[in-house]
């Protein structure tokens, strides 16, 4: 018998107990077991035989994987030779299109009001430690209903994404809206309590703190037109922590990856530029960026690597008073936070591994 990569690859899900949700060719989103998250993380190419965990950042063959976990080869497993298996065609794509801002196929609708306008939009503005005039330059938006369709078929239903009570910043790149960020205002508790209200089983449904819109991109950086290609580029995971950053005028230029995952067309990106500094979260998703960073010989050459200061896991951290000695991102400076700056061959992964893991 002859198999396909998509069939190896569903073969291995099956045995690993990674639910595809019926899916057996092209991309799916699931749970990734090992964390014992209910929001899926985890990207499967079936067609391809690849996995990448916005997670932690960990990405490879589905093959390495399975060996991983068992210790054994899927082929020597399913008593198979790899002369048996059908290799689809791939290739990498030409980095002259990474120049180019990503294809979307999306459009949102819906009754939205200024966050800070709002007592729950105001509510999540002071918990992260924003005021109303971070919320009027970010364009933040507190959505009392709205939907994301996809625009080239407004009925598909697959696509249809529901961000309600949530607040919503647009992504752009070249003047075009790519993505919006979601994040919910309610809490898991608060959103459980919802769905059962409006009369559904919320442990049918998954929870999401960060939500985008299906058919969305996040291939980018954010604000990638404003930032100085000739000057130290500060990047961090998410958009929270950017726009924290961006509260003292030293971090101006600074951007996000929007997660731990990380593109080949964010690589690209980032390769323009002279020098980068990885703001790293205290976490095994932040050593998983960071070592994807430092796998690429070019840019490992010009990475640098700060940590948020102690007893904050990131830096919005900061503005939430984790650490009651630093309030601000300003006062972190003062003293003397960048003066820990790293080369990246200096940063301990041993030791932020081992921490990250409970060691």
């Amino acid at each position: 018998m002859i198999y396909s990569t998509s069939q190896i690859s569903v073969e291995i899900c099956r045995r690993l107990g990674i639910e595809l949700k019926g899916k057996v060719s092209g991309q799916v989103m699931t749970n990734h077991g090992e964390h014992g998250r209910r929001s899926p993380c985890l990207s499967i190419d079936l067609d391809r035989g690849l996995f990448k965990c916005f997670s932690c950042g960990e990405g490879g063959t589905l093959r390495s994987m399975y060996f991983e976990a068992t210790g054994h080869g899927i082929f020597w497993d399913m008593g198979i030779k790899s002369d048996d298996v059908t290799y689809e065609p791939y290739e990498e794509p030409d980095p002259k299109t990474f120049e180019e801002p990503p294809e979307v196929n999306f459009e949102f609708s819906g009754r939205t009001v200024p966050a800070e306008s709002c007592h729950r939009g105001k509510r999540f503005l002071e918990s992260r430690g924003f005021d109303r005039e971070i919320s009027k330059k970010y364009n933040m938006k507190f959505v009392v209903s709205g939907i994301t369709r996809s625009r080239d078929d407004p009925e598909d239903r697959e696509c249809h994404i529901n961000f309600r009570d949530r607040v919503i910043i647009p992504i752009y790149e070249g003047g075009v809206l790519i993505s919006l960020e979601g994040r919910d205002t309610l809490g898991e508790r608060g959103w459980r309590e919802k769905v059962r209200a409006a009369g559904f089983d919320p442990s049918t449904m998954n929870y999401k703190k960060v939500l985008y819109p299906k058919l969305s991109s996040v291939n980018s950086l954010y604000g990638l037109a404003s930032l100085d290609k000739k000057s130290r580029l500060y990047i961090v995971e998410g958009l929270m922590d950017m726009i924290s950053l961006r509260t003292d005028p030293t971090f101006r230029n600074s951007t996000a990856f929007f997660g731990a995952g990380i593109t080949r067309r964010q690589m690209y990106l980032l390769d323009q530029f002279v020098e980068v500094c990885l703001v790293m979260d205290d976490d095994a998703a932040g050593v998983g960026t960071l070592k994807r960073l430092m796998g690429e010989p070019d840019l490992r050459k010009k990475l640098k690597v700060l940590l948020p200061p102690a007893g904050c896991k990131d830096v919005n951290d900061i503005l939430q008073g984790k650490n009651p000695n630093v309030r601000t991102v300003t006062e972190a400076i003062e003293k003397n936070w960048l003066s820990k700056v790293l080369d990246a061959d200096e940063a301990p992964i041993d030791v932020l591994e081992s921490k990250a893991n409970g060691g």
